[in-house]
């Protein structure tokens, strides 16, 4: 008698267990990273050509994720398919306001800030074959994945233009440990962006 097969395992439920349980970013990272895959696919299978040229399925899937990591109370997740219910309506809530403006553009970061970003990129790798548009939204997202404290660091460095040494000054840490601690974030980010830059194309 042949053996049963196997009911397959969605790869999401232990990535969601540990980010909804523990707190886990780096879970959050990797789930983020399959369902912005999942939801690009049914974007372009239901709409189609409904997409006008200034709004992919990348840039929608992106923006509703992004919407679930800044929102202040998370919403808690029992099993992926809720994750994914919530992704799919805060896109379809996307795209209709897309087509009410009729033309106009998802909010983007502000120049200061993708400029502040692609330059704590610009000696650790980055997005370079990324569209602009597809970039900024992709600097936006990762940068909400971050720790805190990585966050901070950068956001002194490269968005308020602050000097390193006065950013250790505002942190209250000595510049050494601020130095590493802005070493390791512009690492992280590269290092996450790299990964989200497939899924930007």
């Amino acid at each position: 008698m042949a053996a049963a097969s196997e009911p397959s395992v969605d790869p999401s439920a232990a990535l969601l267990a540990r980010w909804q349980d523990a707190g886990d970013r780096e879970a959050l990272d990797g789930l983020l990273r399959i369902e912005i895959e999942l939801l690009k696919h049914r974007l372009r299978a239901q709409q189609g050509g409904r997409l006008s040229p200034s709004l992919s399925a990348s840039d929608v899937a992106q923006e509703a994720v992004l919407n679930l990591v800044k929102v202040r109370a998370t919403p808690s997740f029992e099993v992926p398919a809720a994750l994914r219910a919530y992704l799919w309506k805060s896109a379809l809530r996307l795209l209709a306001g897309h087509f009410e403006r009729a033309g106009s553009n998802l909010e983007h970061l502000d120049e200061r800030v993708s400029r502040g970003a692609s330059a704590a990129l610009a000696t650790s790798g980055g997005l370079g074959a990324v569209e602009d548009d597809e970039r900024t939204l992709a600097i936006e997202l990762t940068l909400h994945l971050l720790e805190p404290d990585e966050r901070q660091i950068l956001a002194l460095v490269y968005f308020d233009e602050l000097s390193l040494e006065d950013a250790a000054t505002r942190l209250t840490i000595s510049h050494e440990a601020a130095k590493k601690r802005l070493q390791r974030a512009r690492t992280r980010l590269a290092a996450k962006l790299g990964a989200w830059s497939e899924l930007v194309a």
